[in-house]
C-alpha cells in the first residue's frame, strides 16, 4: 500500500498549489515508502558503521580547514568530528514516539528523530520538555534543526490542508524568518526555516497537534526537503488514537508504574527479589512471555540512566550486526522513556522498554516467536511503549524560544 499526503493551498500569487511527499533518500522518508512504514525504523549496524566512516572520511578536510583559519584547535577540532560522528549514526538508528493520553487527549505519533541524545535526565531536571498551557511542549535539538512538538485548543494555520485518513483539519506551512532568544546567544540573531504541520484526531478535534521543523539557515534544499519528507511520509502516517489499544490488552499497576498486558496473558510467577532489589513479574499468553521488572534507583542512574539504556542498545547491535534494530525515546505526557525491538534471523522478536521515577527503574521484556502469535509486531510495540508512570518524577521547565517570521512562503527563494 503506497501513500500520498496531498497538501493544498493557495499562495500569496493567487496560484492554486498541489505537492506530494518529497521523494527523498532517509529512513522512513520518501514518496514511495508504505503507510506502514513508522511501525518498524530499523537499521543495519553494519551499514551505519560504513556510514560513520564515510562522514569521518568526507569531515578530514572540513576539519583541517576550521584548523588552519584558526577557529579551533586540533583537539577541538576532532572532539567536534567526533561528536558529529556519534551524532549522525544515532540519528539514522532512533526514532520518537509522541504519546498525549489523559482523561481528555488520545493519540500517538511519531518523527525519525532522536530527542534525547546527550540532553539525559540530570538530577532529575529535564531539558526537553516545557508545559504550556497545561500540555507538555517539546524542544528537540537535531543535527541541522530544533523540532517543536505541541499542543493546542484551536489552528493557526490557514488556507493550506492536507487530507489524511488518520488525521482531520490537516494544515501544512513554510516560513522563513528569523530566531532570537538563542539560549546562549541572546544578544544574536539567526535566520531560520520552518516546515510544519498541524492536525487534529478524527474522534477528538477539540485539541490541535503541531509538529514544526526549524532548520538553521535561511532555506537549505537539502534541509527542506528532509523535513518536508518527514513530515509528509513519516509522522502523519503513525498517528492514531490510543483508545485504540483497549481491544486487546488490559491495564496494570505496581506502585507509580502503569503498563499493559495482552487479554489472553495470564501472571504466571512472581521471582524473589535479586541482591540488588530487582523484582520481576512473568506473563504468559498466545505465544508471548512479558517480563515486567523494577529495582531501586542507584546513584548512577541520576545521571547516566539514559545513557546507559542507549549504550546498551549500541552493544546488542554490535552484536547482532544483521539483525534489525527500531530503537525510540517515548514521551509520554513529557516523562521520557526508551524502546528497542530486535528482530533475529531465527524469527524471535524482542522488544524492551525502560522508564525510571525518583525511586524505581522500570522495564518490560517481551519475546515471542513472529510466525506463531496472532498479535502483530505493531500491536505488541504499541502495548509496550504506552507503559508510564502515575506521577511524573520531578521536571525543570526550559525558557521558551521566540521567532519572529517575515514570510509565510510555499517554495522558498
Amino acid at each position: 500500500m503506497i501513500k500520498k499526503a496531498i497538501l493544498t493551498g493557495l499562495c500569496s500569487l493567487g496560484l492554486m498549489v498541489t505537492a506530494h511527499a518529497a521523494n527523498i533518500d532517509i529512513p522512513g522518508g520518501d514518496a514511495m515508502v508504505p503507510d506502514t512504514a513508522y511501525e518498524s525504523y530499523s537499521y543495519n549496524s553494519a551499514d551505519m558503521d560504513l556510514v560513520e566512516a564515510q562522514f569521518r572520511r568526507r569531515s578530514g578536510p572540513v576539519v583541517a580547514q576550521t584548523v588552519r583559519d584558526g577557529r579551533r584547535t586540533l583537539e577541538q577540532a576532532k572532539s567536534y568530528m567526533e561528536g558529529n560522528a556519534k551524532f549522525l549514526k544515532r540519528q539514522a538508528n532512533q526514532s520518537t514516539v509522541f504519546i498525549f493520553d489523559d482523561d481528555v487527549q488520545h493519540i500517538r505519533f511519531s518523527m525519525p528523530y532522536p530527542s534525547l541524545e546527550n540532553k539525559v535526565i540530570n538530577d532529575g531536571t529535564n531539558p526537553v520538555v516545557n508545559v504550556v498551557n497545561g500540555s507538555p511542549q517539546y524542544y528537540i535539538k537535531s543535527m541541522n534543526a530544533d523540532i517543536v512538538v505541541d499542543v493546542d485548543h484551536k489552528t493557526t494555520y490557514t488556507d493550506r490542508a492536507f487530507t489524511y485518513k488518520t488525521v482531520k483539519n490537516g494544515q501544512w506551512h513554510q516560513k522563513y524568518g528569523i530566531m532570537t532568544s538563542i539560549p546562549g546567544k541572546e544578544e544574536k540573531t539567526e535566520p531560520r526555516t520552518n516546515t510544519g504541520v498541524e492536525f487534529s484526531l478524527p474522534s477528538d478535534m477539540n485539541h490541535v497537534y503541531r509538529v514544526n521543523i526549524i532548520n538553521r539557515g535561511n532555506g537549505n534544499p537539502d534541509h527542506i526537503n528532509y523535513a518536508e519528507g518527514a513530515l509528509a511520509n513519516y509522522v502523519i502516517p503513525s498517528v492514531e488514537d490510543t483508545k485504540a489499544i483497549n481491544r486487546y490488552s488490559n491495564v496494570e499497576k505496581w506502585g507509580n508504574f502503569e503498563y499493559r498486558v495482552f487479554k489472553n496473558s495470564k501472571r504466571k510467577a512472581d521471582y524473589e527479589p535479586t541482591s540488588y532489589g530487582e523484582e520481576t513479574r512473568v506473563y504468559e499468553g498466545g505465544g508471548i512471555v512479558q517480563l515486567v521488572k523494577r529495582r531501586p534507583i542507584f546513584p548512577n542512574d541520576e545521571k547516566h540512566f539514559y545513557a546507559g539504556a542507549f549504550a546498551t542498545i549500541d552493544t546488542v547491535s554490535r552484536k547482532y550486526p544483521y539483525s534489525a534494530n527500531d530503537n525510540a525515546t517515548i514521551w509520554n505526557n513529557g516523562v521520557p522513556a526508551f524502546s528497542g525491538s530486535i528482530k533475529f534471523d531465527n524469527g524471535t522478536n524482542y522488544t524492551y522498554f525502560t522508564i525510571r521515577d525518583d525511586q524505581y527503574v522500570y522495564s518490560i521484556e517481551v519475546a515471542y516467536k513472529a510466525n506463531e502469535v496472532k498479535r502483530s509486531y505493531h500491536d505488541i510495540r504499541n502495548m509496550v511503549e504506552m507503559a508510564k508512570l502515575i506521577s511524573p518524577p520531578n521536571k525543570q521547565e526550559f525558557p521558551a524560544l521566540k521567532y519572529i517570521w517575515e514570510a509565510d512562503v510555499f517554495k522558498l527563494p
